[in-house]
């Protein structure tokens, strides 16, 4: 059984935009970035698809979930991806060079 768990991570306040320059990893025709998240361990990088299409949402894997302590606020939906939703947790940009 496929041991993968995606979830989708909601933000639970208002977030204020801040401009902010990141590097963009492409691999084949896949725009990626780099996030950091605080963990019990100190900090964890994931990288992460740049879906323009998308909502206001992650997709974490269970791996990372269990890394940074990801709480699940509600039930697995049923249907497609298995999702759930959870409690906010800190996000990070990596920031690039400046221009």
């Amino acid at each position: 059984m496929l041991k993968l768990l995606a979830a989708l991570l909601f933000a639970s306040g208002i977030v204020m935009a801040q401009p902010v320059t990141v590097p963009l990893i492409v691999e084949g025709n896949a725009a990626i970035v780099e996030l950091e998240f605080s963990s019990a361990s100190g900090i964890r990088k994931a990288r992460f698809l740049v879906d323009t299409g998308g909502n206001d949402a992650l997709i974490l894997g269970s791996r990372l979930m269990a890394d940074i302590g990801a709480q699940a606020t509600g039930p697995v939906s049923k249907g497609g991806l298995p999702t759930v939703p959870l409690k906010s947790v800190s996000v990070n940009l990596m920031p690039g060079p400046p221009p």
